[in-house]
């Protein structure tokens, strides 16, 4: 599985092995062995195997644990040893190695008991405690068990990391530097010591910086250490790369370590890793600080060092990446070699001793001295929030699966090749618009509608590999003029693939629907010709029918053809088809959460019973709410949630339980945290140690009633079947377009739902989210079978419609009729009529979407907003307050001005066609006429006219009477498509004639036919076969007669055919332009993405997440306010940092960066793109600001710069006197006796009733400060005074995170052990005093928080006097 998931992890999602079944097959191949993993994981502990249960058994030994397992260490790395010895080549995960026994522990960890999983957290947490590297990131897989690890570092309460990376070529020395640096006990020796990221925690004491007498502000560094770049065992460049990438995002401090000199390979890998932080899209540390330490050097000539460092420097200085990391000049080290050998002759040889060389561990210690100083003032620039563990690892894990992703980060050569890459990006979108249009796709799909999948498929391959063969000469020229490297020529033409693998594969099962359709319009169309073969096998044998027999033999054949029509469509077949269209389309989308094509098709049998009645249409919407249903009742054996410990353990807050969710039954939440909370105050309960832990068991207890699965699969059905209904156009680009939409549509809906169980700390399981996308790819499944269904019952409708036409073509094939002239002229016309109209319909089609074609980008969304956006300066402030609050209206305003436009330049260039059709009739109608005058002059009215002119040739015997009609027919038919005068003629019954000469004297007078007139003719042959002509002249009199009526009635199709072409194709448009409705979560500004431009990721995900690429508005425009001030936000998302508080309406705060993953469907922007946009945003909010908080009349007040928020001052003054640390116990005492609550369950916890007072009083201190720090509040300043007989002040105005309860058990002598209120108050007045002095002393809002168990000595009249008068400022 481990080797498995590797080559997934390597294959480059515009690599051709991503677009084949390669991909397919390995995902098919590893959810197999993962699922086949977690049923023996799920079967316990005894299947897991001897070596798994002894380790279990060994960590279940709380005393001796840590010895054991050095000594299991020291033992396996005997026998690796030996295999080393013995040169055996063996892969790690089968290597004898502590580090696999742990790997086995953490995965397994989740399917035991509660127990047994807390033993090994707690024992992996004393092992890396104890000083012990572990694994962060596993070089096999390069994954990271971020919940496992989540879950041991949050064991580190108030604990802060400093956190140091080394990185640096195979065998410089990196594993040794760090051993000196900081006594750690990484493997050091010659080869690969170091497969993938390792950490180790070194316990650093609070100890005093020689530059300011300031403690360090943390409690650990921790050392990072990584796999050797430049491996020769890898040599994989993309992976250095990405180890580099890695620790610069979250490292407080990168140690580069080389041997000598900077090579060039490690000089270029670090600066674009520089350049790809810009891009990460993740939060990390900001400007981490990078020091060189050139190693192994015999010059120590510190001149020609720091060149080697400049040479580092320039390129991020030109590239303007300097904000990016922290690189002085002066960050480089110089060390020599840190053991020297001594040779010495003994009775076994020359032998060497080796040695430690004093000058390099001088020097280290000096490096390591260093590092410490500048530490602190590190954590300042960078942010505190990355030295909590809980902390540090939920983003290290984050920035490890964004590098996984996202290829494009570590992939380019150096800083140029991106913007190389960007530029030729865009050429091939040009070139794209160019050579595959939609024309393009509609004259391939006009092409192939004749043939079968089979054929379509090898033809789209076919025009695919010429396609691309053009493409790549133009790519080539793209490269040339950017003078790319190959690295770029190589990665451009990849991209290309990928592109052009998308569209052609949308086109591909556009065809074959096509294709589809056509075969039963063909049968249908067919039918005619079919019945006029019966009727010639018929009538060949010289044989008639009466009415009442053809009639007969026409509706059996009729029911025949109709059975073969309907035997075309088998429900099976079909539905396995459209799963097979939904996966072939999915395939293209980068995404790896899609089910399997085995999982999909064993839903056919349930399919099928949805449409058992093959004649009637079905309901999509009682569909849906059927596949709704079956899916969540096959949900229902799955278990829904389960923990999701990467969250950070905290209080729940009655406002969380009151808050209005959609996915989760409130009533249900409302129980819970009553049960948690039964007979204890909540004020108290909010800060029991085990309250967080137990409302998560309950939660999970009662997930079935709390959670609303059924509401899940409902919204999802409801949204589907918007999507589904949306979906009128059957132009190729958009079968994609629908994918991404519908995938779109269920991973917003996991996202939401992952929201809300977040709070309680959990998340939906993989399986459940399987169901959600079974449901939703079956959905769309349905649609194409309720479009393959719906054409089926069409044409069977149609033919049922046409069967009246279709008998009256077929009687007077098989009977005789008496004179049917005036019948036979009448449908000449209107098929002449038809051919007229589909000529001009074929063409008007080209025109109009030739001229859609070049219009389409001005008629985009993000056109209309970016020209929207250009007119906000000259506009009133009516439209203003509309283009923010209604700014859907104005859009499609301005589409509807753009359609009247490009509809009224196509109406004239249509024009000239509707005039050359109608004229065209005219001019058919003049020649029939003309023909009809000369005729009557030579005698062709006659009504012996037909009999005379035909004789049987030789001996026939007896002729039918219908004989000469037909030849008449044909004769004329002859003649109009210009052909030869025929002197002898045959019936379709093989009877042969001499045509008089009288026929030839007649044509040689008739008027010469344009070649426009006799083509039209040719269109109509079919209908002159089965033609009869009485009289001539009366037959040519009834065709005149009808004039007037089919010039309307073509003038009525053209127009019919123009406005219902003009309404496909604005509704289409309209679509794409209403399609995203989504508004942005922070500032309300509509997203203004075209997001079927974008043919490889669903709506929402990848490159095609929501964003205002013309950037985001002033989030007062949307309402936003700050809750403090009142007044209205004036920030905008892009200059919105990660720790900013961000409320949205009566929600509870969240960090910035809280929030961005909470909404990970949306691209915030980056302050950077910013700077390159004019938005208009400030003059609007100048001009309608006041405006819009009237409108929204939620108390918003109108400012154009806001007021710097309140700073809350917490003054706890906290009693430490000898009564509070004595053992009598005040919780003890308060739940016995007669007034103790009935049926506490407190005053069982041994745990609760051994504590004192004062540690009781530290809990409740420290659950205040979590409250806060869950509600974002970090501009808190926090004073502590503790006092007893005196009074001291342990912090003074610190950050709300710098506090550390634990600092606050000092020794009882410093305060003494009686009880002074006076010397409390007034060191809270000297602390009074001191705000008042600071020059933002009215920003603070002040509170004092004074605790204590008992009565003072001396009643503090006086400081309670002069708090009381106390005033501000």
């Amino acid at each position: 599985m481990c080797k498995t998931r590797l080559e997934v992890v390597k294959i480059d999602p515009y690599g051709r092995d991503f677009q084949n079944d390669k991909l397919y097959k390995l995902n098919d191949e590893l959810f197999k062995a993962d699922s086949e993993f977690k049923r023996q994981l799920q079967l316990g502990p005894h299947q897991y195997g001897s070596g798994f249960r002894f380790f279990l058994e060994l960590l279940e030994s709380q005393e001796s644990r840590l010895t054991y397992l050095n000594l299991l260490s020291m033992a396996l790395k005997r026998e690796r040893e030996k295999q080393t010895i013995n040169h055996q080549d063996v892969p790690f995960y089968k290597q004898l190695s502590l580090e696999i026994h742990w790997r086995n522990a953490i995965i397994g960890s989740p399917y035991l008991s509660d127990a047994k999983r807390q033993i090994i957290i707690d024992t992996y947490r004393d092992y890396i405690v104890a000083g012990n590297p572990f694994e962060i990131v596993d070089g096999d897989n390069f994954e990271m068990q971020g919940d496992f690890l989540g879950n041991v570092f949050r064991l580190f309460p108030n604990k802060k990391f400093f956190v140091i990376s080394m990185i640096g070529p195979q065998n410089s020395g990196k594993s040794t530097l760090l051993n000196f640096l900081f006594g750690t006990l990484f493997e050091a020796r010659d080869g690969r010591c170091t497969k993938g990221i390792y950490g180790t925690l070194v316990n650093i004491q609070r100890k005093i910086s020689k530059d300011k007498l300031v403690p360090l502000n943390y409690d650990y560094i921790l050392a990072i250490d990584t796999e050797g770049l430049l491996s020769s065992q890898k040599s994989d460049e993309p992976y250095d790369k990405k180890l580099i990438l890695f620790c610069l995002a979250v490292s407080h401090l990168v140690i580069v370590n080389v041997e000598g000199e900077i090579l060039e390979p490690v000089k270029k890998c670090f600066v674009l890793c520089a350049q790809a932080l810009k891009y990460l899209g993740e939060t990390r540390v900001r400007r981490p600080t990078v020091h060189f330490v050139l190693n192994k050097r015999s010059c120590r000539n510190e001149d020609y060092c720091k060149s080697l460092v400049e040479c580092v420097q320039k390129p991020l200085t030109e590239n303007k990446l300097n904000n990016e990391i922290n690189l002085q000049t002066e960050n480089f080290h110089i060390l020599s070699q840190a053991f020297s050998d001594k040779p010495f002759i003994n009775f076994n040889g020359e032998c060497k001793v080796w040695s430690t060389v004093e000058a390099f561990v001088t020097d280290v210690q000096k490096i390591c001295q260093h590092f410490i100083d500048i530490s602190s003032g590190i954590i300042r620039e960078t942010g505190d929030s990355f030295c909590v563990p809980s902390n540090w690892i939920l983003f290290a894990n984050r920035v490890l699966q964004t590098i996984k992703k996202h290829p494009d980060l570590t992939y380019f050569q150096d800083v140029f090749e991106r913007n190389q890459y960007d530029k030729i990006r865009d050429d091939i979108r040009n070139d794209f618009d160019q050579y595959l249009s939609p024309a393009v796709a509609r004259f391939l799909l006009e092409k192939e509608k004749q043939n079968d999948s089979d054929h379509i498929k090898q033809s789209f391959k076919v025009e695919y590999n010429r396609m691309l063969r053009l493409l790549e000469d133009k790519l080539k020229e793209h490269c040339d003029n950017h003078e790319a490297t190959g690295n770029i020529r190589e990665r451009s033409l990849k991209f290309m693939e990928v592109q052009l693998i998308s569209i052609f594969r949308s086109w591909e099962v556009s065809a074959v629907m096509k294709s589809e359709r056509c075969k039963r319009d063909e049968i249908a169309t067919e039918i005619d010709s079919k019945l006029r073969q019966k009727a010639n096998n018929f009538t060949h044998k010289n044989c008639l029918l009466d009415r009442q027999a053809a009639r007969k033999m026409f509706e059996i054949e009729f029911d025949n053809l109709v059975a073969q029509i309907k035997d075309k469509f088998k429900s099976e077949i079909v539905w396995t088809t459209s799963i097979e269209i939904v996966s072939h389309l999915c395939d293209v989308l980068n995404t790896d959460a899609l089910p399997s094509g085995d999982n999909l098709l064993a839903y056919v049998p349930f399919l099928k019973t949805l449409d058992p009645v093959s004649d009637h249409p079905i309901c999509l919407n009682d569909c849906l709410s059927k596949i709704c249903a079956e899916c969540k009742t096959r949900a229902s054996n799955s278990v829904p949630l389960i923990p999701h410990s990467s969250g950070v353990a905290r209080t729940i807050s009655a406002k969380e339980i009151e808050q209005q969710y959609t996915y989760l039954e409130n009533d249900q939440l409302s129980k819970i945290f009553v049960e948690v909370n039964a007979n204890t105050k909540e004020t108290r309960q909010y800060f029991r140690k085990d309250a967080r832990q137990r409302y998560s068991e309950l939660f999970q207890r009662h997930s079935t009633a709390i959670v609303k699965v059924s509401t899940c699969f409902e919204m999802l059905t409801t949204s589907i079947g918007k999507c589904l209904a949306s979906k009128n156009s059957d132009e190729p680009f958009t079968e994609i377009t629908f994918i991404q939409e519908i995938i779109g549509v269920v991973n917003k809906i996991i996202q939401e739902f992952n929201n809300e169980l977040n709070v309680f700390n959990f998340c939906l399981s993989k399986q459940f989210c399987s169901s959600l996308y079974i449901c939703t790819v079956i959905s769309a499944a349905l649609y194409y079978y309720n479009r393959q269904k719906t054409h089926f019952l069409d044409v069977i409708k149609g033919v049922h419609e046409n069967k009246v036409k279709s008998i009256e073509k077929f009687i007077p094939w098989v009977i005789l009729v008496e004179n049917d002239d005036e019948h036979v002229a009448i449908n000449l016309t209107a098929e002449l009529s038809q051919v007229l109209r589909q000529s001009f319909e074929s063409q008007g089609k080209e025109i109009i979407n030739s001229q859609i074609d070049q219009e389409m980008k001005t008629v985009s969304r993000f056109a209309i907003i970016k020209e929207l956006d250009g007119e906000v300066y000259n506009a009133r402030n009516d439209w203003l307050m509309r283009y923010v609050l209604y700014p859907q209206d104005l859009i499609i305003e301005r589409f509807k001005q753009k359609w009247a436009r490009i509809k009224g330049i196509t109406d004239e260039k249509l024009k000239p066609f509707v005039n050359i059709t109608s004229e065209k009739l005219i001019e058919i109608f003049g020649v029939i006429k003309t023909i009809n005058t000369i005729s009557q002059e030579q005698g062709g009215h006659s009504l012996s006219f037909v009999e005379d002119l035909f004789e049987p040739l030789g001996d026939q015997g007896n002729y039918q009477l219908t004989d000469k009609k037909f030849c008449m027919a044909k004769l004329f038919h002859h003649y109009i498509i210009g052909e030869q005068v025929l002197t002898e003629i045959s019936t379709r019954n093989s009877r042969f004639y001499t045509v008089n000469d009288r026929w030839k004297t007649l044509v040689d007078n008739l008027p010469k036919l344009s070649e426009e007139i006799k083509h039209t003719f040719r269109s109509l042959e079919s209908t002159f076969e089965t033609a009869t002509i009485s009289y001539f002249g009366l037959f040519l009199d009834k065709i005149l007669s009808e004039q007037t009526k089919t010039e309307q009635a073509l003038s009525s199709q053209m127009s019919s055919f123009m406005a219902e072409t003009y309404n496909n194709i604005y509704e289409h448009l309209l679509n794409q332009i209403q399609r995203c409705a989504a508004l942005c979560p922070c500032c309300k500004r509509m997203c203004d993405v075209d997001h079927h431009l974008e043919l490889t990721s669903p709506i929402g995900q990848g490159e095609n997440r929501h964003r205002c690429q013309l950037g985001h508005q002033i989030r007062g425009m949307g309402g936003i306010y700050h809750k403090f001030t009142g007044e209205a936000s004036v920030a905008w998302c892009e200059i919105i940092k990660d720790k900013d508080q961000v409320i949205i309406s009566d929600k509870v705060p969240q960090t910035w960066n809280s929030f961005k993953i909470a909404n990970s469907d949306w691209d915030f922007g980056d302050p950077r793109t910013r700077e390159n946009l004019t938005p208009p945003y400030v003059y609007m909010w100048k001009q309608i600001g006041e405006q819009l908080c009237d409108h929204y009349k939620n108390g918003m007040k109108f400012v154009e710069k806001n007021s710097p928020l309140p700073i809350n001052h917490f003054i706890f003054i906290l009693d430490h006197s000898g009564s509070m640390n004595e053992e009598t116990n005040i919780l003890r005492r308060s739940t016995t006796g007669p007034a103790a609550p009935q049926g506490n369950n407190v005053a069982n916890h041994s745990s609760e009733t051994n504590l004192t007072p004062w540690q009781h009083l530290l809990r409740a201190v420290k659950g205040f400060l979590d409250i806060r720090i869950r509600q974002v509040s970090f501009d808190d300043q926090i004073t502590v005074i503790l006092f007893g007989k005196r009074a001291t002040r342990i912090y003074n105005r610190q950050k709300l995170t710098e506090i550390d309860t634990d600092r606050l058990n000092i020794s009882m002598e410093i305060c003494g052990q009686t009880t002074n209120y006076s010397a409390a108050f007034q060191m809270a007045i000297n602390t009074l005093e001191e705000v008042n002095k600071n020059p933002e002393r009215n920003r603070y809002r002040q509170t004092l928080i004074f605790m204590t168990d008992g009565e003072p000595q001396v009643y503090p009249e006086t400081e309670l006097q002069q708090l009381r008068d106390y005033r501000p400022g």
